[in-house]
């Protein structure tokens, strides 16, 4: 597997198979499958992370790792598939609109994406304005999705304290501000802390 050269964008794609025909775990098969055809065993998968019609996440191709989603290699164009995230929603949106639960998954995971990469929203773009394709849908909601994640979540300015402070730098699946704190993960930002602080004496 490839390194990326760096993570600047976010392309969205849609899976382009209607969300009525598969379940989320076939649909994922269904994908995957689609991509083994095309390139054997080259990627784990075109896309870094997909979200499923009922909003669960799927993790992909490894974040850092290039993925062929974007139809550009690099030194092709400026969005690339060496520079951007690969961000796949189930379903055909030339057909269907996206169920409530898929949007709100995928609207917490650009937010993730957005704060761990420092990724504005002007670099956050559909697939079709960077090649000639219907990818993803004419009736994928992108004017509202980039309205829901440029208002602020709760734990922003928190997040990006600990960011530019060094306390917290998330995992692979960026910050996790509802889920519970482990022993170790609370150790670890106590550790950091402390040390900042000696460093400051």
């Amino acid at each position: 597997m490839e390194s990326m050269t760096s993570i600047q964008y976010i392309v969205l794609h849609h899976s382009g198979i209607n969300s009525s025909k598969l379940g989320e775990t076939d649909h994922f098969q269904s994908i995957q499958n689609t991509l083994h055809q095309k390139y054997g065993s080259q990627f784990v998968l075109q896309y870094h992370h997909v979200v499923g019609h009922l909003g669960t996440l799927f993790k992909g191709q490894p974040e850092g790792e290039v993925c062929p989603h974007v139809g550009y290699d690099q030194y092709e164009n400026d969005i690339h598939n060496w520079n951007s995230l690969g961000v796949c929603c189930m379903g055909n949106f030339e057909e269907e609109f996206m169920k409530p639960v898929q949007y709100e998954s995928l609207v917490k995971l650009l937010r993730g994406l957005k704060i761990k990469y420092l990724i504005p929203n002007f670099r956050i773009l559909p697939h079709n304005t960077i090649i000639s394709t219907l990818c993803p849908g004419v009736h994928y909601p992108y004017n509202e999705i980039m309205s829901s994640i440029t208002e602020k979540p709760w734990y922003s300015e928190a997040v990006e304290f600990c960011l530019q402070k060094g306390i917290m730098t998330g995992d692979e699946d960026g910050f996790r501000p509802d889920d519970p704190v482990l022993r170790a993960e609370l150790a670890s930002v106590l550790y950091r802390m402390y040390n900042l602080d000696e460093v400051r004496r």
